[in-house]
């Protein structure tokens, strides 16, 4: 397959079925990438007009043919190595991941960022000077 892995797999959690389908080689070509096959299949599945957060819009993760390989456009290298050394990581284009021991412990770091996030944001907005406090804070160099 040269890098695919030539099935879609399409999961509905409202009914609670899995499809899984033939993926076209030649879309798959001329949208080469996780990224670029992610947006044909997002625009197939909802069209431009969607809601972001509607219940008709859908997540995709699309895999491309340097998946795993090490190259810089490999996204799933980046995230398990960023993983490994924080709870927490925001990617570019992506947006969070987060693990934990349990899914409530990675809801919690992924509700704390964002959290964060919006009072940055605000303090941002009317000119507010941000002021960081983290109790420890040489424990938290690497941040």
């Amino acid at each position: 397959m040269n890098g695919w892995t030539g099935k879609i797999l399409e999961i509905d959690l409202t009914a609670a079925t899995i499809k899984s389908h033939a993926l076209d080689m030649d879309m798959a070509r001329r949208f080469l990438g996780g990224r670029g096959l992610g947006a044909r299949l997002l625009w197939d599945a909802v069209g431009p007009n969607v809601e972001p957060l509607s219940p008709d819009n859908v997540l995709i993760f699309a895999t491309g043919p340097l998946t795993a390989t090490g190259y810089q456009t490999s996204n799933r290298f980046s995230v398990a190595n960023a993983l490994a050394a924080y709870k927490i990581v925001v990617l570019r284009g992506h947006g969070s991941f987060a693990i934990g021991q349990t899914l409530d412990e990675a809801f919690h770091w992924t509700s704390t960022l964002e959290e964060a996030c919006e009072i940055a944001l605000k303090a941002k907005l009317i000119d507010e000077p941000f002021i960081e406090y983290r109790k420890m804070s040489e424990g938290y160099a690497k941040w």
